[in-house]
This record gives structure tokens, sequence and C-alpha cells, in this order.
């Protein structure tokens, strides 16, 4: 099926038929641009077995990319548990803290009822 893209080059509906051409951006079907990325396309020739270690190479590239992206989003994760992690564990040290003033409180009232009914008898 093909399909005419924003450019009006027809195209078969697959964003893998741009990597074919030779502008530097290209226009999918959606209407945006994507931009190539040099550097693999440069290094191997086309046709042949360049080809096959081009696009290994391009596969490989585009791994370390998804890998980089996962480690970026696991760290921002483990920086936000571990910034609840530290307010659990304020929160948790001002209830006991509290409780413990509380326990305290109570114990001086309880000292003070028992002198004030020893002095009375």
């Amino acid at each position: 099926m093909a399909l005419k893209n924003a450019a009006g080059s027809k195209s078969s509906g697959s964003s893998l038929d741009d990597d074919d051409e030779d502008e530097d951006d290209d226009v999918c079907d959606w209407g945006f641009v994507v931009r190539k990325k040099s550097g693999v396309d440069e290094v191997y020739p086309t046709g042949g077995e360049g080809s096959s270690c081009r696009e290994l190479a391009r596969v490989i590239l585009k791994l370390g990319e998804v890998y980089e992206r996962i480690e970026g989003a696991k760290q921002r994760m483990m920086v936000e548990l571990e910034k609840q992690r530290m307010e659990a564990a304020k929160e948790i040290e001002l209830q006991r803290m509290n409780m413990l003033m509380d326990m305290q409180m109570e114990l001086e009232r309880s000292k003070l009822a028992k002198r004030r009914t020893a002095a009375s008898d």
C-alpha cells in the first residue's frame, strides 16, 4: 500500500522506507520530521557486508540508547524512593518523640497526683 507523505513522495506506510533516502531530514507519514543521526552511515559504505554491519551498528546504538533511558529512569526512581523513605523515617521519628513526651507528661501528672494524695493524708 503506497501512501503519500507530507513531502509528496510515495511511501509504503513504513517509516523504515525513509532510511534509504539521501535527505538529512525525512517527513514521516504522520507529518513530523525524523532527524537522521550521522556516524554509523559514514563509517560503513552502502551495499554488501558493510550494509549488514551498518545495520548491526544501528541496532547496537539503539540498544545502548534504550539501556541509557532505562538506567536514567531507574536512577530517578531510586532517588524518589529514597526521598519517600527519608520522609517516612522523619514522620516516624516525630511520632516517636511526641509519644515519648506524652508519656513523660503523663508520668509527671501521675507523680504529682500521688504527691497530692500523700500530702493530704
